[in-house]
């Protein structure tokens, strides 16, 4: 960029070719220079126009009145649409178009400049729906979560279906899984960090039915719809599951399973949820723990730092230790 000195001189040559004051953006477009960094450099085009000797343009020589007339005859000019010396002569007169609009008596329309207003205070909790108590929150997800089967995700939460949206839970609790806590209800993690933690307890489930040498007669790798891997034996057949609560969002898949076969065994690492299923027995892979630790210690090791990545997993989500079985 070129200096204060070097930028006068060439608005002299400039004026002196073209025989007439050139306008800011006739000189910037010429010498490939930005409008806007001239008149931080100057503080004004007028000025520069004054440095130079050089007589100001029409629009520069309006007087106050005139640039009021003006304002008045384009109530509705935006600020790119008034013109580029009127709109710097305003400015340098009035501080910003706001000002000179006031006191051309029309309404402000350049609303950032009206919020900073020093007398303006910003509302607390702007937008965020604090109407609704943590108790109507918290009933609200009890009542979905039966309907839907599994606990909602944020897309099931509407006005529609429970009376409030969303930004309600997160005025409140923060987050979604902080809501589903205090509802007593699972919590939702991302399918990356659940599905790779479960394919860990694939892998131990498997290790620990050839320690207990109780090695089924297939297994079900092919997941269809969500089924969760499948052990079968002659008269039983076995699933694998994260948490227990998630008997729920399989239960179309547990009920096919019954009629085929004359016991299911759930498996799941964490006890959070009550809910029984007729038919169905469950059990928690932790109860292994003392039989693993006579065959094999490193498989009850794998069991204890499985659910201690659940436990950093649920410490992630809600910004505290879930308190579970």
């Amino acid at each position: 960029m070129e200096t204060r000195d070097e930028i006068i001189s060439l608005i002299k040559e400039h004026a002196k070719e073209a025989g007439r004051t050139p306008t800011i953006q006739m000189f910037a477009d010429k010498h490939e220079l930005f409008a806007s960094s001239i008149v931080r450099k100057f503080g004004s085009w007028n000025e520069l126009l004054k440095l130079s000797g050089l007589s100001l343009n029409k629009s520069n020589k309006r007087t106050s009145k005139e640039l009021i007339t003006w304002l008045k005859s384009h109530p509705d000019a935006r600020y790119y649409e008034i013109p580029f010396g009127i709109r710097n002569r305003l400015e340098e007169e009035y501080g910003n178009i706001s000002e000179a609009r006031k006191a051309a008596g029309l309404l402000v329309t350049d609303w950032r400049t009206a919020t900073k207003r020093r007398n303006y205070n910003k509302p607390i909790n702007v937008g965020r729906p604090v109407e609704f108590t943590e108790e109507v929150i918290v009933k609200g997800l009890q009542v979905l979560a039966v309907e839907l089967g599994r606990p909602p995700r944020i897309k099931d939460i509407t006005k529609k279906k429970c009376g409030f949206t969303p930004s309600a839970i997160f005025a409140r609790f923060g987050s979604l899984n902080a809501a589903l806590q205090s509802a007593s209800l699972p919590l939702i993690y991302s399918h990356h960090e659940q599905n790779k933690l479960f394919k860990e307890l694939e892998v131990l489930m498997m290790n620990i039915k050839i320690a207990l040498q109780d090695m089924p007669l297939f297994y079900n790798i092919e997941i269809e719809n969500g089924t969760k891997p499948i052990f079968v034996y002659e008269n039983r057949c076995e699933e694998l599951i994260l948490k227990r609560s998630e008997i729920n969002s399989n239960i179309e898949n547990i009920q096919k399973n019954l009629k085929k076969y004359n016991k299911i065994i759930v498996w799941f690492l964490v006890d959070d949820s009550l809910n029984d299923i007729e038919g169905v027995e469950t059990i928690c892979i932790m109860n292994l723990m003392d039989i693993l630790q006579n065959k094999n210690n490193v498989l009850a090791d794998k069991i204890l730092s499985l659910r201690k990545q659940y436990d950093d997993i649920s410490r992630k989500y809600i910004g505290q230790p879930l308190v579970l079985r």
